[in-house]
C-alpha cells in the first residue's frame, strides 16, 4: 500500500510538472507573438508607402533613403536607375539631368534601332534624349557611351563616390598619367 501511495505521489508530481511546463511554454509563445507585434509596429519601414507605376513600365518611385544604396547596386545587379522630376509649372514629368558625359558623342556606340541608350521620354510635344544630358544610371548605356568607369566594379563604385561627393571622375589610362 505504501508503494502505491508513493507511486500516486510521483504520478501527481509528474502531472504537475507537465502542466507547469505546458503553461510556461504557452506563456513564452504568447510573449514571442506579442513582442513580434510590438517590434513590427515600432519599425518605421512598415509605414513606408511605395508608389509602383504601371507594371509594363517597370518604374518605381522611391524616397531619398533608397537612392544611395540603389546607386551602389545598379552595376552589380544590372538594372537601370532613371531620374525624373515633375515640372511644378506644367505638371509634366521631365528627366532630371544628372551630368553630361565627358566622352565625345561622336564615339558613342549605337544601341537597338540606331538610338543611343534605351530611354527616350516623349511627353506631348517634348522629347528628351541622352543628347541633352544623362538622366539614367545604366550599365548598357554607359558601355555604349564608352564611359571610362565601365572597366571594373571598383571603377563603377569610384564613379558613384565621385557623383555623390560632387567631385569629377578622374580616369587614369596608365600609370604615367597618375604620376604626372
Amino acid at each position: 500500500m505504501e508503494n502505491a501511495t508513493d507511486a500516486l505521489k510521483m504520478a501527481f508530481a509528474v502531472l504537475v510538472l507537465v502542466m507547469a511546463l505546458t503553461i510556461a511554454i504557452t506563456m513564452f509563445s504568447q510573449l514571442n507573438r506579442v513582442s513580434k507585434i510590438l517590434i513590427s509596429s515600432t519599425d518605421i519601414t512598415n509605414y513606408y508607402q511605395y508608389n509602383l507605376a504601371d507594371s509594363s513600365l517597370k518604374f518605381r518611385e522611391v524616397g531619398l533613403e533608397t537612392i544611395i544604396p540603389t546607386l551602389y547596386k545598379y552595376y552589380k545587379e544590372n538594372y537601370t536607375v532613371v531620374f525624373l522630376q515633375e515640372n511644378s509649372s506644367t505638371k509634366k514629368t521631365e528627366p532630371f539631368y544628372l551630368y553630361e558625359s565627358q566622352v565625345p558623342t561622336e564615339i558613342w556606340g549605337k544601341g537597338a534601332g540606331d538610338s543611343i541608350g534605351k530611354y527616350t521620354i516623349v511627353d506631348d510635344d517634348d522629347e528628351y534624349t541622352l543628347d541633352d544630358g544623362i538622366f539614367t544610371f545604366d550599365v548598357d548605356e554607359e558601355v555604349l557611351r564608352h564611359e571610362p568607369w565601365t572597366s571594373s566594379p571598383e571603377e563603377y563604385k569610384k564613379n558613384i563616390d565621385c557623383f555623390l561627393n560632387g567631385t569629377p571622375y578622374r580616369y587614369f589610362s596608365s600609370s604615367a598619367d597618375r604620376d604626372g
